[in-house]
C-alpha cells in the first residue's frame, strides 16, 4: 500500500493543506513532527491507516476517517471521525459523531451527537455526546476533574445505549437501555 507523507512544503502559512487530495487516497496518510493543527478543506479519507506525529493535528470541515487508524501528535477536529482505533495525543472533538473499534485520548472526548464506540473509551477529560455506545468509559485525569472546586461529571450524555460509566478509576453506575 503506498504512503503520502505531508511536510511543510504542503502547508501554506495558515497551517492549510495545499498539497495533492487527499479526500480519498488509496493508501496510508503520515506527516513529519511538528506541523501544527493542518487544516483541511474537506475530508480527509485513507483506505490505510492515519498517522500524524508529535505535535502534528487534523482539523477538517469535513470528515477525517480511515480503515485502519487514525493517531495525532495533537488533537483531532472534524464533522465526523471514523476508525478502526482513534489516538490522540490530546482531544478529539467531531462536531456529529465518532464512531470507532476503541477511543485513546490525551485529553477530552466530545461529540455533539453520537459516540459510537465497540470497545472502551478512554480520556484524560471529559467525555460528552448526546449519546454514548461503548463497553466502558473511563475518564482518570485529575487535571480536568475540578474546575473552580466543584465537582463535575466527566461523562456526559442524554443516553448510554450500553456500557460502563467510570469516574476517575471508580465505577458509578452501570445503565443498560434497551
Amino acid at each position: 500500500m503506498k504512503t503520502h507523507y505531508i511536510t511543510k512544503d504542503e502547508v501554506n502559512s495558515n497551517n492549510l493543506y495545499i498539497g495533492p487530495d487527499l479526500s480519498d487516497f488509496d493508501g496510508n496518510i503520515e506527516t513529519q513532527e511538528n506541523l501544527g493543527d493542518v487544516v483541511f478543506n474537506g475530508d480527509l479519507v485513507a483506505k490505510g491507516y492515519i498517522l500524524f506525529r508529535n505535535l502534528s493535528g487534523i482539523r477538517a470541515s469535513g470528515k477525517v476517517r480511515s480503515d485502519l487508524s487514525i493517531y495525532s501528535g495533537r488533537g483531532i477536529d472534524a464533522i465526523d471521525i471514523q476508525a478502526g482505533r482513534i489516538e490522540s495525543y490530546w482531544g478529539i472533538h467531531a462536531n456529529n459523531r465518532i464512531v470507532a473499534h476503541e477511543i485513546k485520548a490525551g485529553g477530552p472526548v466530545i461529540a455533539i451527537n453520537e459516540i459510537k464506540v465497540k470497545k472502551d473509551i478512554r480520556a484524560e477529560g471529559e467525555v460528552f455526546a448526546k449519546t454514548i455506545s461503548a463497553r466502558n468509559v473511563y475518564t482518570s485525569n485529575e487535571k480536568y476533574f475540578y474546575r473552580r472546586f466543584e465537582r463535575k461529571p466527566m461523562v456526559v450524555c442524554e443516553n448510554l445505549v450500553q456500557g460502563t460509566k467510570v469516574y476517575d478509576k471508580l465505577v458509578i453506575l452501570t445503565i443498560k437501555n434497551s
